[in-house]
């Protein structure tokens, strides 16, 4: 099967649904099929929805590319159905389970996505490969399982990924999960505190064309700050995110009060840095100073008591 006028199927690389951009408005009472209680429901949407209204959820696990080949092989020689029941062949003596993701809703969203796929990440990349190839018509309809959860990176986050253990409870995480799991509610939560970020959407880059790339200091890029603790994560791994953002706490008050001098040389560059970073009592991403930059306060975040820049 070749379908003609294949697209590129990209969605927003960032999975947080506060990225400063507005989320894609999709009418999900339009694709509700049926309700299970007050908070639950099966939707039905085309597999161009699945990939440009739904993103992964940003505590998933990594995508495991082999995994992606073998469900795509699997499709290419078991492939047609209506509702991505992919792995059926209509054969009766041979009945697969159909492919249904499970999403989250957060109508309060306002990043990207209100959508969040917490489990079928690897489905739904197969889809998306599958478009972009002209494989499959992106009208093709798929069914979730929808769960209703508000502010669901937020003050309901501890119950979003509750909910993603009771679905995969019968998946182990590998060690690799774990890190990213830690990491991103380090990150979230130090993007939450006022104490640490006094204006988020003014100085913590989150540029969805230009992901990878680095913020002017002192402000800094989220994915920088993803870096600094993914890169390090052998100094956190046995804390907690609550005590990591409250020994960072602890790092910053010892540069914060810091004399100019004492953090940067003198140059016109420098001491715009320090106003800024001063004006906004913003101190996490002093790159050009050779004793406060995140290199350097990342090997105190366990002992931040023995930081002395």
């Amino acid at each position: 099967m070749n379908h003609q006028n294949a697209h590129k199927y990209i969605d927003s690389d960032d999975e947080s649904p506060d990225n400063g951009t507005r989320a894609l408005n999709i009418n999900i009472k339009s694709k509700t099929v049926y309700n299970i209680g007050r908070n639950k429901a099966l939707i039905k949407i085309t597999a161009r929805e699945l990939i440009q209204y739904a993103g992964n959820w940003i505590y998933n696990r990594e995508i495991d590319k082999d995994k992606v080949k073998e469900l795509k092989e699997q499709y290419l020689s078991n492939n047609s159905n209506d509702y991505f029941n992919i792995m059926d062949n209509d054969n009766d003596s041979d009945i697969s389970p159909a492919w249904i993701i499970s999403v989250v809703y957060d109508k309060e969203a306002t990043g990207a996505h209100k959508l969040f796929v917490i489990d079928g990440q690897h489905r739904r990349e197969v889809i998306r490969q599958l478009l972009e190839e002209g494989k499959i018509q992106d009208t093709m309809e798929i069914i979730c399982i929808m769960y209703s959860i508000d502010n669901c990176y937020g003050e309901n986050k501890k119950m979003t990924l509750e909910l993603f253990k009771k679905i995969n409870n019968n998946l182990q995480l590998k060690d690799s999960d774990i890190p990213k799991i830690l990491v991103n509610q380090i990150v979230e939560g130090i993007v939450d505190d006022n104490e640490l970020v006094s204006d988020k959407r003014k100085l913590i880059r989150n540029d969805v064309n230009n992901p990878c790339g680095v913020a002017q200091e002192p402000r800094i890029n989220k994915r920088e700050l993803i870096d600094i603790f993914k890169n390090n994560y052998h100094l956190i791994e046995n804390l907690s995110s609550e005590e990591v953002i409250a020994n960072l706490k602890i790092i910053l008050l010892r540069i914060r009060y810091k004399d100019f001098e004492n953090i940067y040389t003198n140059t016109p560059d420098n001491q715009k840095r320090y106003k800024m970073a001063r004006d906004n009592d913003f101190w996490l991403n002093l790159k050009s100073s050779p004793n406060c930059n995140p290199s350097e306060w990342i090997k105190y975040i366990a002992k931040p008591n023995q930081f002395h820049p």
